[in-house]
């Protein structure tokens, strides 16, 4: 059975995580990362020498980095949300690995504005928070929008990268309830 060391509330295994269920996949979690530890063991880094989750065992092949696990799954059931034709793979690829780029500039917004007290937070958020908008809006305009015309049915696959860039939306979402400052930003709207 498929081993995924990962605690449930980080984002990129959440990403695992949910295309296993997609794809009927039986799996053992195995709480590792944040208040769980085990990612500074030993042990753990001899899987994994980044320290980070997640981290899969599939019959003894260890793989880390949540795209690449996603890549690997999908290609080895062979499952049709995989794009078989090179250039709608290529457009997968593009949305997938920039989730990871839009990570990047969320992460220490994410962590100063959600995971800090109020009463602890500085001006230096409110500069990553722009820079953030500054330098992310569009892209994540185009997400929603991608992730909306999958949903309304449009002739695409629902390929692994929605389910990559639905964890940055949805961060992104959040931090909308949790700043009064998002609100400034014209976001588009899908309910026509």
């Amino acid at each position: 059975m498929l081993k995924i060391w990962g605690r449930a509330n980080s984002v990129n295994v959440q990403k695992v995580l949910w295309f296993c269920e997609e794809l009927n996949v039986e799996y053992e979690r195995i709480d590792a990362g944040g208040p769980f530890g085990v990612v500074d063991t030993t042990e753990y880094r001899r899987r994994n020498p980044n320290g980070l989750v997640p981290t899969i065992d599939d019959d003894g092949f260890i793989l880390w980095e949540s795209n690449a696990i996603v890549r690997y799954l999908a290609a080895k059931l062979q499952s049709n949300l995989w794009p078989a034709l090179p250039r709608m793979r290529a457009e997968a690829d593009q949305w997938m690995d920039w989730s990871h780029t839009l990570w990047a500039a969320l992460r220490p917004v994410f962590l100063g504005l959600i995971r800090t007290p109020p009463e602890k937070r500085n001006e230096a958020v409110d500069v990553l928070f722009d820079q953030l908008i500054t330098f992310q809006l569009e892209p994540l305009k185009a997400a929603t929008k991608s992730l909306h015309e999958l949903d309304a049915g449009a002739t695409a696959p629902f390929s692994p990268s929605p389910r990559s860039m639905c964890s940055g939306v949805q961060l992104t979402s959040l931090f909308a309830t949790r700043s009064t400052r998002f609100h400034r930003f014209s976001w588009p709207r899908h309910d026509s």
